[in-house]
């Protein structure tokens, strides 16, 4: 868009002739610069030179300052004005788009040797149904594998890599159990939460409904390895050690608010908090800051990564910058 064509739809804004699309866009460009309100400076010969100097400012503007969600709309939208399209990734990706910056995201899955893998992306969830009837939601950034048939005594499910929740289908006569790093959670007829994200070293099981029996495959003792789990319990467990910790929950958002695109914490440290919004959103983040020990409590549920990033970044007495698209940098 040219200068001509930024003072002409200028104009159409000030006569009101401008879509919805339009008006959004002039609305936020001109809560960084009012002064183009005034009809008399549209069409001042000093305008064009005006607006070139923003539009030379704007890429030194958004790199190198660290974002404040009100700036970031107004800059993203004069970003789009003059750069086209392709540079609105920082409004799309940050605070319009709850998924990521414009990738096209796909689930995957393959059938080999009678097991079924399903993997998601980061940015995207998806739920299945096994072989049983059971309903399954998996959370992004995980892998599982199952039987396509449940034939044998047992019905196995292995979480390789991130987060599922499971209703299982009731069935006395087969166990349901998923294995994940070294920890077998069983469950006859019950509802529950198995996380396991490489960068958090633990794996958390939470129960919602029922009872289920998790085995810490690393605890010598047989009297020792097993917990039994009562709704709204959860125990977490360090990977390769026998170390467990029991906790309790009070609201089920905790553990499953992910399946609904809620992000909810509960003293939640800051591998938790960081995974959750970059499965949530689809971006890397790199904490540099020398605060590591976070015990942040909060939940979203409708707000952008923006919002996200500057509520928690403020309670915790960090800072943050966006380096590319899709990474960020807690510091």
């Amino acid at each position: 868009m040219d200068i001509n064509q930024i003072k002409e739809l200028l104009k159409k804004y000030q006569e009101g002739r401008v879509n919805d699309e339009e008006r959004v866009l002039i609305d936020e460009w001109l809560d960084k610069d009012p002064v183009f309100l005034n009809k008399d400076v549209i069409e001042d010969d000093d305008t064009e030179e005006r607006l070139k100097q923003i539009k030379s400012g704007i890429d030194r503007h958004v790199k190198s300052r660290r974002i404040n969600l009100r700036r970031l709309l107004s800059v993203a939208a004069v970003f789009l004005v003059f750069a086209g399209a392709g540079a609105f990734f920082l409004y799309s990706s940050l605070v319009e788009n709850r998924i990521g910056p414009g990738v096209k995201l796909a689930v995957t899955k393959t059938e080999k040797g009678g097991w079924v893998i399903i993997t998601t992306p980061k940015g995207l969830t998806h739920s299945f149904t096994l072989p049983d009837g059971s309903p399954v939601a998996l959370n992004a950034s995980s892998v599982i594998r199952y039987p396509s048939r449940f034939d044998g005594p047992v019905r196995p499910v292995y979480l390789d890599e991130g987060e599922a929740y499971f209703s299982v289908a009731s069935d006395r006569r087969k166990p349901f159990t998923v294995y994940t790093a070294g920890c077998a959670t069983t469950a006859l007829g019950t509802s529950f939460d198995v996380r396991n994200y490489q960068k958090e070293h633990k794996v958390t099981v939470a129960l919602v409904e029922g009872k289920v029996r998790v085995d810490n495959l690393h605890s010598p003792g047989a009297a020792s390895k097993s917990s039994f789990l009562e709704p709204h319990e959860q125990v977490v467990l360090r990977k390769g050690s026998a170390q467990v910790q029991n906790k309790t929950f009070s609201d089920p958002l905790v553990v499953n608010g992910w399946r609904k695109g809620v992000l909810s914490f509960d003293n939640a440290s800051a591998e938790e908090v960081i995974t959750s919004i970059e499965n949530r959103f689809n971006v890397t983040i790199e904490n540099k800051s020398s605060i590591k020990d976070w015990k942040y409590t909060g939940m979203f549920r409708e707000e952008g990564l923006t919002e996200v990033l500057e509520t928690i970044c403020l309670t915790e007495g960090v800072t943050y910058k966006v380096i590319s698209k899709d990474s960020i940098q807690i510091n």
